[in-house]
């Protein structure tokens, strides 16, 4: 079972507790995010460097920066990562389709990275540009699709019409901030399965979103073990959903 979005920092404990989590729950692999932006891709490379077989690197990448197509072009950050989380540090701009960013999602395709998305739902009208102009580039919508200050009403209906894009992913991670029930979330769960029904076992992936997620109902286990609740869910979907569809994106 893969960890397919955790979040950590330069503080020692946050590594080391994340191991701890992942021990007790079963998870042998996790894919690493930056926490915060204090955290530099070099960082999360040694710690891989240390268990190259249990870690992934997904780096921050800022769309906006003027250097952003060399940052990625560069022989040792695609030796370093696996994937690239695009987070523009200016906020309240048009950036998913902006003509000077189309260049680097042409050159991410081109690399073969996956790129990681945490979108707004006016922003889905954006990226139906970036997935039809380049269908090789995989895409995943982190946290069932859902941007910061996001209702499911929103966002959901325009997310689905994205299966019709076989490169396009979603990650059924930090369930708890869309949720408006304790854990185990069954509010939820109707919407899962329409994202199942829409994107099928091979499209979605699983995600703790350590470290908040030690804080919400269910704790880091509950979140590991949520997928076993949902009824629809057979074990041979379990088994490409929290693990195979991770290791093809980003363990190979």
């Amino acid at each position: 079972m893969i960890d397919a979005l955790a979040r950590v920092s330069r503080h020692p404990h946050s590594l080391s507790q994340l191991l701890v989590e992942m021990n007790g729950a079963g998870i042998t692999r996790a894919v690493l995010f930056p926490e915060d932006r204090g955290v530099p891709t070099s960082f999360l490379a040694d710690l891989r460097r240390g268990e190259p077989e249990k870690f992934a690197v997904v780096a921050p990448v800022d769309p906006m920066a003027a250097d952003a197509c060399r940052l990625v072009d560069d022989a040792r950050f695609q030796s370093e990562v696996r994937g690239v989380e695009m987070r523009p540090v200016e906020s309240g701009r048009r950036w998913v389709n902006a003509p000077e960013v189309m260049p680097l999602w042409e050159k991410l395709e081109a690399l073969g990275f996956c790129v990681s998305l945490c979108i707004a739902s006016q922003d889905y009208n954006q990226l139906s540009d970036v997935v039809t102009t380049f269908p090789a580039l995989r895409i995943v919508l982190e946290d069932l699709g859902s941007g910061p200050g996001t209702l499911l009403s929103q966002y959901v209906p325009i997310m689905l019409e994205y299966a019709r894009y076989p490169q396009v992913h979603v990650s059924v991670s930090r369930l708890f901030r869309v949720s408006s029930l304790p854990y185990p979330f069954t509010d939820l769960w109707p919407v899962l399965e329409d994202v199942y029904a829409a994107f099928g076992r091979e499209r979605l992936i699983w995600g703790s979103g350590y470290p908040e997620v030690l804080t919400a109902q269910g704790g880091y286990r509950g979140a590991a073990a949520l997928l076993r609740e949902l009824p629809f869910l057979k074990p041979a979907d379990l088994d490409v959903i929290q693990e195979a569809n991770a290791t093809r994106l980003w363990f190979k």
